[in-house]
């Protein structure tokens, strides 16, 4: 995605901005799907971006939706996705969301635990509905970047299941369709989710034999990383388990986000004042940890979650490109040692009034910053189609603030 000073200086008095590419979203779709056995249906993780414009997106593009809110369940409402194509996977579910969610019978619940299941099955027999579940599992070996940072599970631990899945039959308004395994995200090792995806087969295989049960859907997870992810070889490596169980006839669930929305996406602010002081150069930029949460640190960053600064490419854009190089720290406007990237970074010479592009940051961008710290407005959100930028979600504004307060 690139783009001229002169289109960025159009919109300057929107920044801090998101612009999402369509190209490159309609590319990440259309090349996972080619990859992809037949019966794979591809659910996109709205809260990697739940801009209601790039949902569309991917509802036109053939994907459904997979909610972790009612937030998000009215984002996939308003960009076309019918009920029956939403999965509501998230985890500890009240019993409003329950009783909304079966009220407007959603495709798929998929459950944390039997009693979370107990709750559903109220909230269901009080509508006089039978609600589609799924059962979600775990095989506590998850696999992310925040593994030591978390040690909670979700799911029902698989050596619980046998006990678990007999009592289903006394929830009479549960149609229990199948089994949800998702074990980490940002992965880049394919034998490692194909590993996982073999042993929720085997376990479905098991599960209906012992039990006499018919698990149709099964829901595989996902967690792809935004790196070098090995798609070919993953997607052959899936064709071979599905032919290994005879599940062509299965419906098979792949939940993604961050791997659709991220690499079509860029961080665009601007430079509001240099500052040097004897150890460093600093540029100072409007709305950094506001907008966009990231912390970056060159010593690994120990006892916090940090991102891999290589993951997030930065370039310039100036009326005048400068020849000259010099190493800068970019820090926002608050006074915290987080609104910085926590490490210098060779740029061009840059002046106030000159931009900076953050790539990668199509997902866990905006809804993932800290937008009213400082009682700042939301960033504006543009699309990038037809080598033009169409506004699709307008810069927020102080008086933002006060919505809902009473005084």
């Amino acid at each position: 995605m690139k783009f001229s000073w002169r289109q960025i200086n159009k919109i300057r008095n929107y920044l801090p901005a998101f612009i999402y590419d369509y190209q490159k979203i309609r590319n990440q779709v259309s090349g996972l799907k080619k990859k992809l056995p037949r019966n794979i249906r591809i659910f996109y993780s709205i809260k990697a971006n739940p801009d209601i414009s790039i949902v569309k997106i991917m509802r036109i593009f053939g994907l459904g939706g997979e909610i972790v809110s009612l937030g998000e369940f009215l984002a996939a409402r308003r960009a076309g996705i019918k009920n029956k194509d939403i999965i509501y996977a998230g985890a500890f579910k009240t019993d409003e969301e329950l009783r909304k969610t079966i009220q407007e019978k959603i495709g798929l619940l998929s459950l944390e635990s039997f009693r979370e299941a107990g709750r559903a099955n109220e909230a269901a027999k009080r509508q006089k509905k039978i609600q589609k579940v799924l059962l979600r599992i775990c095989t506590g070996q998850r696999k992310n970047q925040f593994k030591k940072y978390f040690s909670f599970t979700y799911g029902v631990p698989v050596e619980d299941l046998s006990r678990i899945l007999p009592q289903f039959k006394k929830l009479k308004n549960l149609n229990l369709a199948g089994l949800h395994l998702y074990e980490g995200s940002r992965i880049l090792d394919e034998k490692f989710l194909l590993e996982k995806t073999e042993e929720l087969f085997r376990l479905i295989n098991d599960s209906e034999k012992k039990f006499k049960i018919n698990l149709q859907t099964i829901d595989i997870g996902g967690g792809f990383g935004i790196g070098n992810f090995p798609l070919k070889e993953y997607g052959e490596g899936l064709k071979k388990l599905i032919k290994k169980f005879h599940f062509e006839n299965r419906e098979i669930i792949l939940e993604l986000g961050r791997y659709l929305i991220a690499g079509a996406g860029v961080f665009v602010t601007q430079v509001i004042e240099k500052k040097e002081t004897a150890q460093r150069k600093y540029l100072i930029v409007r709305g950094l940890m506001n907008s966009l949460l990231r912390v970056f640190d060159p010593k690994g960053g120990k006892g916090r979650v940090i991102e891999n600064f290589k993951d997030y490419p930065i370039s310039v854009l100036q009326k005048k490109r400068s020849a000259q190089t010099e190493k800068v720290r970019i820090c926002g406007q608050l006074s915290s040692t987080v609104d910085s990237f926590g490490l210098e970074i060779e740029l061009p010479k840059l002046n106030e009034g000159d931009f900076i592009l953050i790539h990668n940051t199509g997902g866990y961008g905006l809804t993932q910053s800290f937008s009213y710290f400082g009682s700042r407005e939301m960033a504006a959100e543009f699309l990038f189609i037809n080598n033009d930028l169409k506004l699709i979600r307008k810069k927020g504004r102080p008086e933002d603030f006060l919505n809902n307060q009473i005084y």
